[in-house]
């Protein structure tokens, strides 16, 4: 399996994507709106029209976990008890979003929250970027990941395949928290496109 990450409106076709009817998400959109109300008053999601800014594709099935898994061992915590709701962490942006799927809004929420659509089994996790970019820079005090990994990430897209993740693996060969670093990266990348065009990330796996 492979992460996907996309960053642009809600309510535009995705390539390759499952589920990717524009009616599926815009029926999303009007219930993340609905919550938000409630949550803050406000149906803003980000800016609703415009093109796709960033694409990421990452032939690597837990791409996310390495990282999520370090954050965890920083508020000595259990991921799995994380998501039964018996601990709590400062990284639950991060951490609860499971399966590498769901949104990130560019609007800030303290809390995540989870969309329930019809005929889907499990709700979307739906998250805020700001506070994910506030959980990373907290991150990276301790996985210290500035200079440590140059990645090829050109203005709008960045492809690993399997051979190109070997490459990396060999390039930094012994670098300590690999993984998570070069998650940080790439999510990072993901998080600053967000903020500044003021769009959604959409991420899911194939």
């Amino acid at each position: 399996m492979s992460f996907r990450a996309i960053v642009q409106p809600l309510g535009t076709a995705i390539p390759d994507a499952p589920k990717n009817t524009v009616e599926y998400q815009l029926e999303l959109v009007k219930l993340i709106k609905n919550q938000l109300k409630q949550v803050k008053n406000s149906e803003y999601i980000g800016e609703e029209k415009g093109k796709t800014i960033f694409a990421a594709q990452i032939e690597h099935s837990s791409f996310l976990t390495e990282l999520q898994e370090f954050a965890a061992s920083i508020d000595e915590t259990n991921i799995e008890e994380i998501y039964k709701g018996n601990q709590q962490t400062r990284f639950n942006h991060l951490i609860e979003i499971r399966n590498n799927v769901g949104i990130y809004l560019p609007v800030f929420f303290f809390f995540p929250m989870r969309i329930a659509l019809r005929n889907d089994a499990l709700p979307i996790f739906v998250g805020s970027t700001p506070k994910l970019y506030t959980e990373l820079q907290e991150l990276a005090t301790s996985l210290k990941p500035q200079d440590k990994l140059e990645l090829n990430i050109t203005s709008d897209s960045f492809v690993a395949a399997e051979e190109d993740l070997e490459d990396y693996e060999a390039t930094y060969e012994g670098m300590q928290h690999f993984w998570p670093i070069f998650s940080f990266v790439v999510l990072e990348n993901l998080v600053k496109k967000s903020l500044q065009n003021k769009l959604p990330i959409i991420l899911w796996s194939l």
